[in-house]
């Protein structure tokens, strides 16, 4: 008789153990999706592994083979099992965020027949000088067969994406697979447009905006091998590409490669371990790399690629930094969004039928409702946080829970009518703007109007064919957008990112504003980048406009360095969650408590402890909010020492964290 071990679907932080019945001998090996017993339930489990005897005491025996067509690979499910242990995440949540929901008859052989291009035929752009001495360089390591990591830290416009594009036909070449991630599917479309041409069908999609029909035959077309590239966003990294040589992550220092919630896994972090274990080659890129890559590069750990000059010596944009202290004072209540200097600038280019990309990182009208009489501001009944009023619907939305709500005609505080809608957000730029330029056509891009499926393509295509001349957005057009006639770049308050409460606020600001900079000036005509802002001498800041593009993280490091954060320390951010504000806080010291009595019993244990302390946004859906912060050496075992706390949490009968976030990309959840 054969035992076998299970990871099942549940969120439970071990393995399960079941009788493998005869007949099931020849068809169930490890990485095999089986039905299993569980609770009075049946549930989807994964094998682990296949054992002859066991100390467990009346195992039941599995119920069947699910999908007998799928099965995890011995490298996937090794990525997986060290995933949920780093990530310390129940294993069967791990092991199951790699296994998509597939329809059945996608499982027959593709139909596609054409446009599967020779690769030696596959006609490729002339590198620049620059472009070609890294190419030369990135060859001998994507020649090698070995695992290695590389850094091209290019400047916007560079041509970062050709690098790509001449790697992959390399690995093509070797009989190998690519693997390429990418931040958002809707807003890099002009990428993953360029990988298509380049390589037709031999290039599959996945990403979750596709209908379920279409993501399960791009699935099994990778999965048989007919797809040897393979694009998508986060949870692509556990795609089955045949025979994984190399993995481009672009614009590795995005945070939506991580995952927000269970498992908490960082896809870039994940890549790079499935690289390691595939011995393949991986490569990041970006204009603005995250402050641990970087580091990762000066200790040699990465091998790093600068390129600094853009395609066919185009000059970098020029910036101009309009100091709202002084630009407030000179015309209408209009000149508080859109200043006499930036409505200046957006003649000049419109005029000449030039375009104009304008950035804020807020959606609605008005960020906050407040009576001038009594001071009440409107606040989300299910959240600390103030209620957003969106004029289009004239309706109050919760950003967080959804709430909405009808704004008041008078306070329901005092009785008095005068309401004031404060702040500014995407809508009320739209109203502004459009009152200001009416003979020209206006498209705004934000969460609110790209919900409905298609609709983000659509705006960005007619802002592309020249159709639209003034695109407003979040950060959602700050990075994907290349189109030669854009002129001018307009951020219409820079200071809601310099002031985040967050020891990442300036790598983030720098970041966002350095990509949304980089959309100006890509063709013939130079660009310009107006900045409003009520601090004009912030250090992220003055970085952007200087072109300090290596100061600017070595000073950051030296911060990091001094207050202990990452990269030189790894940080565990434990999250409590309560309906009861004091159950919360009560629960949250509990674990403090029992953590810092375990460091005591282990002096050499160098781990800070910070907190219970309310998050920042105390209350979301009803629930009450409490963090616990440890911060570790980066040699430490934070994997057994969490195994630890969570075995003597258990014994003492307390309750663990709702979850535990390693790496995390912020501190305000």
């Amino acid at each position: 008789m054969k035992y076998i071990e299970i990871a099942v679907d549940v969120p439970i932080h071990s393995l399960f153990t079941y009788i493998l019945p005869d007949e099931y001998q020849d068809f169930v090996h490890i990485g095999s999706l089986v039905s299993v017993p569980f609770r009075k339930m049946v549930k989807r489990g994964v094998v682990v592994r296949i054992l002859d005897t066991t100390d467990v005491k009346n195992p039941k025996p599995i119920l069947g083979i699910e999908q007998p067509n799928i099965s995890l690979n011995k490298n996937i499910l090794k990525l997986l099992l060290w995933m949920s242990d780093y990530y310390q995440c129940p294993v069967g949540e791990a092991i199951f965020a790699a296994i998509p929901k597939l329809t059945k008859k996608s499982e027959k052989k593709s139909t596609l027949t054409d446009d599967f291009p020779l690769l030696s035929t596959i006609k490729h752009q002339t590198l620049t000088p620059e472009q070609n001495e890294v190419m030369i360089q990135l060859l001998k390591k994507l020649n090698h067969g070995h695992f290695n990591v590389n850094l091209i830290y290019g400047v916007t416009g560079s041509g970062k994406t050709e690098l790509y594009l001449h790697a992959i036909h390399n690995i093509l070449n070797q009989g190998k697979g690519i693997l390429v991630l990418v931040p958002e599917i809707t807003l890099t479309y002009q990428l993953i447009n360029r990988i298509k041409e380049r390589f037709g069908n031999w290039v599959a999609v996945l990403h979750s905006g596709l209908t379920g029909s279409v993501r399960s035959d791009e699935w099994w077309r990778a999965q048989r091998g007919e797809a040897r590239i393979v694009v998508g966003v986060r949870s692509a990294v556990f795609a089955p590409v045949k025979n994984l040589g190399l993995i481009i992550i672009d614009e590795e220092h995005e945070n939506t490669f991580k995952q927000d919630n269970n498992p908490r896994y960082h896809a870039r972090d994940v890549a790079i371990m499935r690289a390691k274990i595939e011995s393949a080659s991986i490569i990041l890129g970006s204009a603005t790399p995250s402050m641990e890559s970087y580091y990762n590069a000066l200790l040699k750990r990465y091998t790093l690629y600068d390129l600094s000059i853009r395609i066919d010596n185009r000059p970098m944009p020029k910036y101009k930094v309009i100091d709202m202290r002084k630009e407030i004072n000179k015309g209408t209540a209009a000149s508080t969004i859109i200043s006499p200097s930036l409505n200046s600038m957006m003649k000049d280019k419109l005029i000449n039928d030039e375009q104009v990309l304008l950035f804020l990182n807020r959606r609605g009208y008005s960020t906050v409702l407040m009576c001038r009489a009594c001071g009440k501001a409107y606040q989300c009944n299910h959240c600390s946080v103030p209620m957003t009023y969106h004029k289009s619907t004239h309706r109050l939305l919760c950003h967080y829970c959804g709430l909405v709500s009808i704004p008041p005609d008078s306070c329901e505080n005092c009785g008095s009518g005068m309401i004031k809608y404060l702040g500014t957000g995407t809508q009320q730029v739209e109203e502004c703007v459009q009152k200001l330029f009416p003979e020209y056509l206006l498209n705004r891009l934000d969460v609110d109007v790209s919900k409905k499926r298609g609709v983000t393509q659509k705006i960005l295509k007619s802002f592309i064919q020249g159709e639209t001349k003034i695109l407003l957005g979040t950060q959602m057009i700050a990075k994907g957008i290349d189109i030669s006639t854009v002129t001018l770049v307009g951020v219409i308050n820079a200071d809601q990112l310099l002031n985040l409460i967050d020891y990442r606020s300036a790598e983030r600001a720098y970041a966002l504003l350095t990509q949304v900079a980089g959309r100006a000036g890509r063709g013939a005509s130079p660009g310009l980048v107006a900045i409003q802002t009520f601090n004009p001498n912030h250090h992220a800041l003055c970085a952007v406009i200087n072109g300090e593009r290596h100061e600017f993280y070595r000073r950051e490091l030296r911060l990091r360095h001094k207050l202990g954060f990452p990269p030189y320390q790894r940080l565990a951010l434990s999250v409590y969650h309560h309906r009861k504000e004091e159950t919360c806080f009560s629960q949250a010291a509990e674990f403090a408590r029992t953590v810092r009595q375990l460091i005591l019993e282990e002096p050499d244990t160098l781990i800070e402890v910070l907190g219970p302390s309310f998050a920042t946004i105390q209350k979301i859906k009803d629930k009450y909010r409490c963090h616990v912060l440890m911060k570790m050496p980066k040699a430490f075992n934070h994997v057994e020492f969490i195994k630890k706390i969570r075995t003597t949490m258990t014994e003492k009968g307390l309750v663990m964290p709702n979850y535990i976030d390693i790496d995390p990309v912020s501190l305000l959840q």
